[in-house]
Parts: C-alpha cells; structure tokens; sequence
C-alpha cells in the first residue's frame, strides 16, 4: 500500500482534489472552515510523514502565520470593540480575531501546499499536462521543487557558515548572518536557474513531449473523484446559499443557520484521503483473515 489514498488516485483526481481544498481554505474565513482544513492538513501530513513531521511543518508555519496575525493588528483599524490602545492606536477585537483566522488559514494552506508538492512528482505532472500544455507542466515543476530545494540551500549555507567561522551572539550578529545566507541562496538559485535554462535550451526542449508514466482510472480513483465532486459541491452550493459567513466587521456575524450540515461535509471532505486510507486497511484485514 502506498503512503496515502493521494499517491493511489489518478493524478487528475489528487491535484483537483487539493486545488480545491486549498481554494476553500484561503476564500473562506469562517473559523469552523479554517480549523477543520487546519485538522485535515494535519491528519494527511501525519499520514504521509509522520506525526512528529507534521508538528515540525506546523510549527514553521506557525511563525509566519503569527507574524500575519501580528501585523494585522497594526493595519487593521476596523471593529467595535476596543481591547487596548498603544501609543494612540486602538485595537479591536474584531481586527484580532480576523488575523488569527488569517494566521491559521495561512497555516492551513501551507500543509495543503507541502502535500500538493509531495503528491504531484514529476512523473503526475508529465501525465496530466506534459501532452497538451508542456510548457504548463514545466513551469508547475519548477516551482513546486523550488520552495524545497531553496530551504534544503539554506540550511546547507548555514551549516557551512557555522563550521568555518566562529559564531558571534546578539541579534544584531544573527541578523547579519542571515542576510548573508539569503544572499549566498539567492545568488545560488540564479545561476542555477540560467544553467537550467541553458540545459533546455541545449537539449531543444519545445517538441513533442514523451510521456514517462501512463495512469489508469481504476475503480479508486473513480469512487474518490465522485464522492469528492459530491462533497464539493454541496458545500458550494451552501456557501452560496450564505452558509459560513465570513463578517468581521464591524461586528462578528458568522453564523446563519446552515453551518450545522455545512461543516460537516466539508470535514468529510478535508479527511478524504485519511477515510479512503482507512477503508482501504479495512479491506486488507478483511482479506488477510479469510486467508
């Protein structure tokens, strides 16, 4: 069996799939969306990692997502309840609890992304675009393997650093040495892109694309596409109809009535692949006892 249900559908199916969620996620700021999508990344991560992996990727993403929390609190001046003023600022309590929703969207996407990067190798995207949009497919490659490839850069420079050069403390000292890693990485992506550039160029990539692998719709892949479209749409169809509402300002007003079917369909549907995973062990148990 592979990591995940992600691994075992058509790769059409995992990237519509993931798309979606992670369309939902960042439109939809109603904190019961948010925080089922936050579980789901979680759960799925875990399954393809490991428990203590999806921590680590929730933790780095916690930082930016605090730091976004943080900083709307400094731009935000809308809301009618006033928490604290600082230095003739107000701040409200609608402008805190909108940036922690948009801290934990951020968060949420940022597992859902790491996956869709896990999930759609090189070898799906060829098979889904490379044979009418190569140029689509290539572009998609290249940023899905940059954000892994800069970080695993950057932690390569620093290690270097830290070997060669004796480390001095105070955050002005930090500071420095960390712009000085970001530059290195940067400078080192450019050239490795102009040498990317060069390779494709040499090799006259342009023509017509070969497939490297050929996916078959298997029965899986035809049961999860349908139960997700199912899933989606309903919980569309409630959006539209004014389920989960997303009004902050100037007073909070999130909820109409039609979040108590909404949201659990949209659970369903965030925890696909874990429940697809979980019917298919089932299955196994099931087979392996009447052997």
């Amino acid at each position: 069996m592979e990591k995940s249900a992600l691994f075992r559908w058509h790769p059409a199916v995992s990237f519509g799939y993931l798309s979606a969620v992670l369309t939902v996620t960042m439109l939809v700021m109603h904190p019961g969306v948010v925080m089922l999508s936050l579980f789901g990344g979680l759960a799925v991560t875990a399954r393809q990692k490991s428990p203590l992996g999806a921590l680590k990727a929730l933790s780095g993403a916690g930082v930016l997502s605090f730091f976004l929390a943080a900083l709307n609190l400094f731009y935000n001046r809308r809301g009618s309840t006033p928490l604290w003023t600082w230095f003739g600022y107000t701040v409200t309590w609608e402008a805190a609890l909108y940036g922690m929703m948009v801290g934990l969207a951020f968060s949420a996407a940022i597992l859902w992304w790491m996956t869709l990067t896990r999930v759609m190798t090189s070898d799906r995207l060829q098979a889904l675009f490379g044979r009418r949009l190569p140029s689509l497919c290539l572009l998609m490659k290249m940023v899905l393997r940059f954000l892994p490839r800069y970080r695993r850069l950057l932690e390569r420079i620093a290690q270097v650093q830290r070997t060669i050069s004796v480390q001095r403390s105070g955050f002005r000292a930090r500071w420095r040495r960390s712009a000085d890693v970001l530059a290195c990485a940067t400078t080192l992506a450019a050239e490795d892109a102009l040498v990317t550039a060069d390779s494709m160029t040499a090799r006259g990539y342009g023509g017509k694309p070969t497939l490297i692998q050929r996916y078959a719709w298997d029965a899986t892949s035809v049961w999860a596409a349908a139960v997700a479209a199912a899933l989606l749409g309903l919980v569309i169809a409630g959006l539209a109809m004014g389920a989960c509402p997303t009004d902050y300002f100037p007073t909070p007003s999130l909820r109409q009535g039609g979040e108590t079917w909404l949201l659990p369909l949209w659970g369903a549907f965030c925890l696909l692949p874990i429940l697809d995973d979980g019917k298919e062990g089932l299955r196994w148990r099931i087979l392996s006892s009447r052997m």
